[in-house]
Parts: C-alpha cells; structure tokens; sequence
C-alpha cells in the first residue's frame, strides 16, 4: 500500500488485503502503518490522509464519513503505570470508537478506550484521552470541550431529519433546506 497512489492500479486490492473490514469506497493516503489492519473498521466514505499511524491491537470502529487528517495517531494499546509490570511485558489493548461524520484534525491523538460520538471535531494537534459526546467540538492537550456545534434545539432538528440517510445528491439538493431548519429548528418547514 505504501509504494502506491490512491488512483494507481492496485491500490484497492492493497487497501482491501490490508484491511479486510474496511467499507469499499474508503480512502487512506500513503504512507499509512498500523500494527495488523484486520481490526479496522472504517465506514463508507472514510478518509485517512497522509502519514497515520493506528495499533490496532484492539477493534478501532470508525463510522461513515469520517474524516482523519494527516499525521494522526489512534492507539489502542496501552501499558502498567507501574514500572515493574511494565517490565514483564504486560500490555493491554482497549477498543476505539469514532462515530460518523467526525472529523479530525491533523496531528491530534486518540488514546486506548476513546469513544467519539457522532459528528465530533477534534482540534488539529489535540490529545484525546476522555470520551466526547456527540456533537461536540475539542481541542488542546488533554483535549477539553470548546463548544457545541449546535444548541439543543438545532441538534434535535437534525436528528429528527435523519438528514444522514440522504444519498450524497439528495443532501446536496437539499442543502438549503437544513440549513434553513437549523435558522429556525422549531418550525422545520
């Protein structure tokens, strides 16, 4: 996979041997690594840019639409505080969980045992070492809210509109009709 572009001829065949969970029409751009590729779960519509790193001793789960900047790292291994433990090899591994439609920012970190809920942001350069609730934008080192992406009452009016069971030309011809539901989310018409 590394010797090869996204649009050179074997490219799929590489991503799909390396990764045989992963949905079809996913992209990761060269150089990739990660420790075994048969514990990656990337949705339809992913996209892993340049230069990540993934351990994937454990499950990582990543959803639909998901956006993975340059250079990110997502570990799932982890290791004793205590140095004497650390000594006799012992390791664990703890399973990752991006929802859909998150989107990364390049360099962050996401450590063993994360959950990302559903449309999150991380701030480029972050490192997330708690669960973020869905929706919700983090950044800095360790990784803190910084706000919503939308008020309660905006949130409810997306998932009420199932807006993600659109086809990618139906979400764009409706465009102007969410983003008119998310101006006014108590009267979506």
């Amino acid at each position: 996979l590394n010797s090869l572009s996204i649009d050179a001829e074997g490219y799929r065949k590489a991503v799909t041997e390396l990764m045989p969970n992963a949905a079809a029409d996913c992209l990761v751009r060269p150089p990739f690594h990660c420790d075994y590729g048969y514990n990656l779960y990337i949705g339809s519509e992913g996209f892993i840019n340049f230069d990540c790193v993934i351990l994937d001793g454990a499950p990582v789960r990543i959803g639909n639409h998901v956006l993975i900047g340059p250079a990110v790292q997502i570990y799932t291994f982890t290791h004793p505080m205590d140095y004497r433990e650390r000594r006799q090899g012992i390791e664990q591994c703890k399973e990752i969980a991006i929802g859909d439609d998150c989107w990364i920012g390049g360099g962050a970190v996401i450590c063993p045992g994360v959950i990302l809920g559903r449309r999150v942001v991380v701030g480029a350069g972050s490192v997330v070492t708690k669960d973020v609730g869905p929706y919700e934008i983090v950044a800095g080192n360790p990784a803190r809210a910084i706000r919503m992406r939308f008020d309660e009452r905006q949130i409810a009016a997306l998932e009420s509109s199932r807006w993600w069971e659109l086809d990618r030309h139906e979400l764009a011809d409706r465009i102007g009709e969410l983003d008119a539901m998310l101006q006014n989310p108590e009267n979506p018409e």
